[in-house]
């Protein structure tokens, strides 16, 4: 399947999605505060042994990591990280929940979005958790509230209590059954504008498995494909369909 762009889009729909908040996204400026933080982070060799739940990295084998291995490897890039702001932005997103905290630049990034009220990021390391609460303190309007502790049950916990769940970004456990169990788990509880993002969709066979299995659960919604992000959109105005889409 190859890429389009707006040259090839029919539904209108697809259309203003492409050209205000996927193309658009590139016009986004860099935050400077969160991009200073990133380079000083990108000079840490500091290292500590990392709670890992998930499939881990196939480029840092070793638990015991260095920071600037972590931001070099390990998190969302600015490019994806301003994307992830536009999406919210376009759908002016209130409840916002991310799976994989890790040192909390993205986070940050999500803060920004300018209907943004509620904001969880899920982490399993303490020492991760720690270096992102540091980083928090850059969001003056506090929305950020961290759920440290294993994924598998705080997840689950906070579902039992919350709905009308907005926007939510997946990077945490990349394994296909731990893919599947938090979209299975999640999907209930979204809102009827809800927009589902799934990071490295094409990172391994098991994670291209989970993203092909989600969507062809989710075929009566909208479903694209940027390589790097598998974006799901629960809006019942959005044609169903695969979008394969150049950004």
């Amino acid at each position: 399947m190859f890429e389009i762009d707006e040259h090839s889009i029919h539904s209108p729909f697809m259309f203003d999605l492409y050209l205000k908040a996927i193309k658009n996204a590139k016009k986004i400026s860099d935050d400077p505060p969160i991009e200073n933080l990133r380079k000083n982070y990108q000079k840490d060799i500091y290292s500590f042994q990392m709670k890992d739940l998930g499939a881990g990295s196939r480029i840092l084998k070793n638990k015991t990591k260095k920071i600037s291995d972590i931001v070099k490897h390990g998190i969302t890039k600015p490019k994806y990280s301003k994307l992830l702001l536009s999406l919210i932005n376009y759908f002016q997103c209130i409840h916002i929940l991310e799976l994989g905290t890790s040192l909390g630049l993205n986070t940050l990034y999500l803060a920004k979005g300018k209907h943004v009220k509620i904001l969880k990021t899920f982490e399993s390391d303490q020492n991760l958790a720690n270096l992102a609460l540091k980083n928090f303190k850059l969001s003056p309007e506090n929305k950020i509230d961290l759920i440290l502790g294993d994924i598998n049950e705080t997840l689950n916990q906070y579902l039992k209590q919350n709905d009308d769940i907005d926007f939510v970004y997946l990077d945490a456990n990349h394994t296909y059954e731990a893919t599947l169990k938090y979209t299975q788990d999640i999907i209930p509880h979204l809102s009827g504008q809800a927009v589902l993002v799934i990071d490295d969709i094409y990172w391994s066979a098991d994670m291209t498995k989970a993203w092909k299995k989600i969507c062809d659960s989710c075929s009566t919604r909208c479903c694209l494909d940027l390589y790097q992000l598998g974006i799901i959109i629960f809006q019942k105005n959005c044609a169903a369909g695969y979008y394969c889409l150049a950004y």
